[in-house]
């Protein structure tokens, strides 16, 4: 999936990453793996967590501040 800018990206990400105004989703089958193999290695910017919709996932920033979220769908 991608993303626009909108409400979560009206520019800058809320932590002051600014990227090309472009957020991928990639559905992954183990997001706590994927976490623990890129944690050392990427720019987390959103930790690995349990959305109220259930879905479980977490954001990295790639060298360009592009935001990368890795999720699992419940």
């Amino acid at each position: 999936m991608l993303v626009q800018g909108g409400e979560r990206m009206p520019g800058c990400h809320r932590h002051g990453i600014c990227g090309s105004g472009l957020e991928v989703f990639v559905r992954v089958p183990d997001v706590g793996d994927v976490h623990h193999s890129v944690r050392g290695e990427a720019k987390v910017i959103d930790p690995l967590e349990t959305k109220a919709w259930g879905d479980r996932e977490f954001t990295v920033a790639d060298p360009d501040g592009t935001l990368i979220t890795f999720y699992m769908e419940r």
